[in-house]
């Protein structure tokens, strides 16, 4: 489940930290971390969740980690806990055999969408291992790894975003593989969902999916970043209830360029992180 708050989200992808007072007065801010391998140093900032403690949980992707610290800006602690180098995983769906689990506590590699589930424990999508860490937050340890390289049900070919839903159910953004699947916390598919374009020749493309929200009525609004739409699908009947953006990119009002994260604003409205636009 993504639980965000909203100033944090705007500060998190601007690199910076709004004051209470600020809001959402783009006019103060106050810069508060920097590049760098150090804490509260980021390289490549992906996804960012509250935890259950309400601390931030922020994937520092180009680094191989997650951050967590406190709504003050304080630094916390570093996820997974850092072990020694080890080689390459042999992950299969559910995977909780302890030589894979440890190989993935010390090859923590890309994490870029995060979700925690309903008993607290963190998901992350590592991009480039095509597989789902599950760790646990309060000890730092990775307890089983889900999915393995493919394209068939419960694989994944470069993950993105992640969500799960108050029915634990796991909705993850396969970027490569041009689909979102829907899936129980061990790694069983329930549903795919794949959205197509029209092609000039009248055939039909699928398009890759980047960021994934499940909404409080149980939709799921699912970003395609390279046809610069936002789509919220009925999962219970793989149907569309909602497009905005045009499919094709710009800069006016209704128009995106590269959108990627989407979570819920203010008054029932949705905001979108509009990438290439530099704006949400």
């Amino acid at each position: 489940m993504k639980r965000f708050s909203l100033p944090l989200l705007v500060a998190l992808f601007f690199g910076l930290t709004l004051s209470a007072e600020a809001s959402l007065d783009f006019s103060v801010f106050q810069t508060r971390v920097f590049a760098g391998k150090g804490e509260l140093e980021f390289n490549g900032l992906e996804d960012l969740v509250i935890a259950p403690d309400g601390n931030y949980v922020v994937a520092d992707s180009n680094n191989n980690r997650l951050q967590v610290f406190r709504p003050d800006g304080s630094f916390v602690k570093i996820l997974p806990t850092p072990k020694p180098k080890a080689d390459a995983i042999n992950a299969v769906a559910s995977d909780t055999r302890p030589a894979n689990v440890q190989k993935l506590q010390s090859g923590f590699r890309k994490p870029v969408g995060l979700a925690f589930d309903s008993k607290g424990l963190l998901y992350a999508t590592l991009s480039t291992l095509d597989v789902i860490a599950v760790v646990d937050y309060n000890t730092g340890q990775v307890i089983k790894s889900i999915g393995a390289s493919g394209k068939k049900e419960g694989e994944f070919y470069y993950p993105m975003d992640i969500d799960i839903d108050t029915q634990d159910r796991m909705a993850v953004a396969e970027f490569r593989n041009r689909r979102v699947q829907i899936l129980n916390t061990d790694g069983i598919c329930l549903k795919e969902l794949v959205y197509q374009e029209e092609t000039a020749k009248g055939g039909l493309n699928s398009l890759a999916p980047r960021g994934v929200f499940w909404t409080p009525e149980g939709n799921l609004i699912v970003t395609y970043p390279n046809y610069n739409q936002v789509v919220c699908w009925n999962v219970e009947n793989n149907s569309i209830k909602w497009c905005y953006g045009g499919g094709q990119k710009g800069y006016d009002k209704g128009m995106l360029n590269n959108p990627s994260y989407v979570i819920n604003g203010v008054d029932g409205h949705f905001m979108v992180t509009d990438s290439l636009n530099h704006r949400i």
